[in-house]
């Protein structure tokens, strides 16, 4: 039942057999050709099978209308009624009838029944006819049948009702989503990249079919056969839909031709007015009476993409060639006019070529990045001289990648460096060191989106190294290297940034660059490298220095880019408001020019901060988004991060289920196998990415969703997955693997993965250390953390740095390390989880010291905390203690107990194993479990893991 994007589909599917167990159940599919009827049955098909379940199936023709009980006869051929077909003899309808029933009730009465009809509309009208009598007459047997029919429910099983006398339900399939369509594009075996693959999904319109089809003759005849131009390779559904075409007026056909053309862009009086019949629709009407297309308000749509394209094949190259030039003529549109002029004109023309690059601006300026960069890139093919073909091209690169597609943008440059090469080398003035500069910095943020941040950090790099004469093509390339060495989190990349800004000089800049960073804004990108070659010295050489305060708000691109940088340097600073603030505008502005590919990178770091502020539903819906735009664009690394963010927020959320499937893994068992003696061990584990370790280890790098990131640059998703693992963990009270996940954001001399991320997670990993009898292990850990966070931290690492260190402190100096991670409670406001959680370790801290008067007013405001964020399992631990806090009968019951037993009871509330508290009191573990059996019942407890609640508190 895998199939893309049905999720909704299916779970009807799944109802209907379900209800069949015990009763008949049916339902009706429908919808247009193509769009996955056939594959829903078969599924359904397969389910059934695996369930047990006898399946009668047939699938009717075009030819079958004729054949008189044809349907039925090839439905109930596997079966004994088979013979009532083969005589001479007329066939009784009622008798029929009767045996069907009959035949039904005995298969039901061993299993349940499923009956698989496709293309019913196709179904002669005898079988149609007793096949719906049959379904009235269908009561309390185990039976369920699912019809599949074309466009809309035959009118013979609409007349008649279906069981119980109510109508049959319905299921109609419309076309896949966006994130589903290119989902199944790219499971073809000659799915495309680039333009071909955004094309495909433009022109398939979710039809499934369509996207199979386009991209199996992507692979046979190349890129040109998306164009008006190309050809359709012969099919079946292409002959279908000729032999419809043939069969309307020649009028009617003429507009069909000229509607294929306009390729969904032109109106209808546009095309009524090329075709020289401005204001007579009667022509449309056969084309309406036959299904072939509907008219809605000013726009043709095709009932099916590939009518479409097979309409535009079946004319001759001088026929579509008038055509176009019919339309160039009537288009009120510059970007459609020039479209045409370009179809009807093959091979060079620099004239064409120029009005192609002006139709382009006018995309751009709107929104359209997608046909600014088609646009483009046929006025580099149309451009006789390879500078002005190279500059095209590298225009077309940037729009490209602020199209979101990053193939696509890469396979353009890799044509501007061949054509600005060759030139220099016949000393050609194309200016070609900046030509490729844009063309580079834009394959280098395309690059960044695929998460391959060591060629876009060397790509970036050999820009500067080519010393462009535009100084601000230069600065640009920087902090492209920049922002690659921001998410790899490889110090050698950071160290490098310092030198690569010294070589530039973005004051002698020029057009290129200022269509890349506007002057206004060369200030704080310059500052944005220097914060990531060393936030720590950067944030302390800054300190009472607001990001905000770089660069005074400007407008167009270089106030986007303003806010882009200063959101960045505002995340690297711990500023999370910032950094909300000013990513969520420039996520707005570009959403409503339709640029959002141009700073999907930056909406990671959006949700982090998100996250880290509490907005949990707001984080979703931008993930939601950015997924969705980044399914279609093909953008590894959202993708990539989608899954550990989604984990993340469950986890918090205390949803163990739902956050163990966003990873990929099973959800852990809290406590492992534990032997006769009540001994704890390591259950069999998977590491964050998903992988079974027998050992438990989880210190490979993990796969990253279902995209596979997994190279040693990619530290920020492995980071966050890895942090999403141990918060999965933790939530499920898996403490031994909760602390193995977490401790793999740490190198094994404890520098961290991601300076940024890693640290971020220190108080859980102290938490999981001393549930786990590792304390010791955190001392190169958190010796490394302040290394890197300097010597004045921000605030908001400060903080975690004492919350840390409380938990792994002795009596002296742990209250004074919670005192100081509590110190300002303004962080309540700007990190509301992370300060709670310090007031539950305070809290917990003070009730094992006796002190509850103390603990009460923290684990009620802690709480208060929690259910206001979600944090459920959070919240329900702040409960257990406050209900703990305020029994009597619990001192009393612990008071019954030894004084050894009392020993015991804490330190397995701490979290250690039995083998480990045995070794601390010299005795063997196996008494340990003993005592623990003995224990249980007089503390009115059913496992070591409600010990913490009745432990008292005064």
């Amino acid at each position: 039942m895998g199939l893309i994007g049905r999720a909704r589909e299916l779970a009807h599917v799944s109802a209907v057999l379900e209800r069949s167990r015990t009763a008949a159940a049916t339902l009706v599919v429908v919808g247009e050709a193509g769009i996955g009827k056939t594959a829903l049955l078969l599924a359904t098909r397969d389910r059934a099978r695996a369930d047990g379940r006898t399946v009668l199936t047939v699938s009717c023709a075009d030819t079958d209308r004729d054949d008189a009980y044809g349907a039925l006869r090839r439905l109930l051929a596997p079966t004994e009624l088979s013979g009532l077909f083969d005589g001479a003899a007329p066939v009784d309808p009622l008798a029929l009838r009767h045996a069907i029933l009959a035949l039904l009730g005995r298969l039901a009465s061993r299993n349940p029944v499923l009956l698989l009809v496709d293309d019913v509309q196709n179904a002669d009208r005898d079988s149609l006819r007793l096949l719906a009598l049959v379904l009235r007459s269908l009561r309390r047997e185990r039976v369920a049948v699912v019809l599949a029919a074309r466009d809309v429910v035959p009118p013979l099983i609409a007349a008649e009702t279906l069981p119980f006398g109510e109508p049959g339900p319905v299921c109609e399939l419309g076309p896949l989503s966006a994130v589903a369509a290119a989902a199944l594009l790219d499971r073809q075996p000659t799915a495309p990249h680039g333009w071909a693959r955004g094309e495909i999904l433009r022109q398939s319109d979710g039809n499934p079919l369509a996207v199979v089809e386009l991209s199996r003759a992507v692979g046979a005849t190349g890129d040109r056969t998306l164009e008006a131009t190309g050809p359709l390779p012969d099919g079946r559904l292409h002959r279908a839909f000729a032999a419809q075409l043939r069969a309307v007026p020649e009028p009617t056909r003429r507009l069909l031709l000229y509607a294929a053309a306009a390729w969904g862009r032109d109106s209808v009086w546009t095309i009524l007015a090329a075709a020289g019949t401005p204001d007579d629709l009667r022509d449309w009407e056969p084309a309406e009476d036959a299904g072939l297309v509907t008219i809605a308000g000013d726009q043709v749509r095709f009932r099916h993409p590939l009518l479409r394209t097979t309409c535009y094949a079946e004319a001759s190259e001088g026929e579509r060639a008038q055509v176009h030039r019919d339309l160039a003529a009537q288009a009120d549109d510059a970007y459609q006019r020039v479209w045409h002029l370009a179809a009807a004109t093959p091979g060079p023309d620099e004239s064409v070529a120029a009005l192609l690059e002006d139709a382009a601006a006018s995309a751009a300026g709107r929104g359209g990045f997608f046909e600014a960069t088609e646009a483009l890139q046929r006025a580099a093919e149309r451009s006789p001289a390879d500078e002005d073909a190279a500059r095209r091209y590298a225009k077309a690169v940037y729009t490209a990648y602020r199209a979101g597609d990053p193939s696509w943008a890469v396979q353009l440059s890799e044509r501007v460096d061949a054509l600005t090469r060759t030139a220099d080398t016949r000393g050609a003035d194309v200016r070609g060191a900046d030509v490729r500069g844009v063309a580079a910095c834009g394959a280098a943020l395309a690059l960044t989106h695929a998460a391959q941040w060591n060629e876009a950090f060397a790509l970036a790099t050999r820009v500067v190294h080519d010393r462009p004469g535009d100084g601000q093509v230069g600065l640009t390339a920087v902090t492209i290297a920049a922002t690659a060495a921001l998410f790899s989190g490889v110090p050698a990349q950071r160290a490098a940034l310092p030198r690569l800004l010294s070589a530039v000089d973005p004051g002698h800049g020029g057009p290129l660059g200022e269509t890349m960073i506007p002057l206004p804004a060369i200030g704080v990108a310059a500052a944005f490298v220097r914060a990531v070659a060393d936030p720590a010295g950067y944030a302390d050489r800054n300190r009472g220095r607001s990001a905000a305060s770089l660069a005074a708000p400007t407008s167009g691109l270089a106030e986007v880019a303003r806010l882009l940088f200063v959101g960045s340097i505002a995340w690297l600073g711990d500023d999370t408001a910032l950094t909300i603030a000013t990513l969520r505008a420039v996520l707005a502005g570009q959403r409503q020019i339709g640029s959002f590919g141009s700073v999907a990178v930056r909406s990671l770091l959006l949700i982090q901060a998100l996250i880290d502020a509490g907005q949990w539903a707001e984080a979703t819906a931008v993930l939601d988004e950015a997924e969705s735009f980044a399914a279609v664009g093909d953008m590894t690394l959202v993708l990539a991060a989608a899954p550990p963010f989604r984990a993340t927020i469950a986890a918090l959320r205390g949803q163990v289920a739902d956050a163990s499937a966003f990873l990929g893994t099973a959800p852990t068992a809290p406590t492992g196998r534990t032997d006769r003696a009540g001994q704890t061990g390591p259950a069999r584990r998977t590491d964050p990415g998903g992988r079974a370790d027998p050992e438990g280890r989880a210190d490979a790098a993990p796969r990253a969703g279902a995209v596979g990131v997994e190279a040693a640059d990619n530290a920020l998703v492995i980071a966050l997955r890895r942090r999403a693992a141990g918060l999965t963990a933790m939530a499920a009270r898996d403490h031994d693997a909760a602390y193995r996940h977490l401790r793999a954001l740490f190198a094994a001399d404890g520098r961290p993965l991601h300076d940024t991320l890693s640290p971020r997670s220190l108080p859980q990993l102290a938490w999981c250390a001393v549930r786990t009898g590792r304390r010791a292990d955190l001392d190169g850990v958190l010796a490394a953390c302040e290394r890197v966070a300097g010597p004045r931290p921000t605030a908001r690492l400060a903080a975690l740095l004492h919350h840390a260190r409380a938990l792994l402190s002795d009596e002296a100096e742990a209250e004074e390390h919670f005192r100081a991670a509590l110190g300002d409670p303004m962080h309540a406001q700007h990190w509301p989880l992370e300060y709670a959680e310090a007031q539950l370790g305070y809290a917990e801290w003070l009730r094992k010291r006796r002190r509850p008067a103390e603990a009460t007013p923290l684990l009620g405001e802690a709480a208060d905390a929690f259910e206001h964020l979600g944090a459920e399992g959070h919240a329900e631990q702040a409960r257990r203690h406050l209900r703990a806090g305020s029994s009597s009968t619990a001192a009393s019951r612990f008071d019954r107990l030894t004084a050894q037993q009392q020993q015991i009871v804490r330190l397995a509330a701490d979290g250690l194993t039995n083998q480990q508290i045995g070794e601390r009191l010299s005795i063997s573990a196996r008494t340990v479990g003993s005592h623990l059996y003995r224990i249980y019942p007089v503390l009115e407890v059913a496992s070591r893991h409600q010990l913490p609640d009745v432990l008292p508190t005064s």
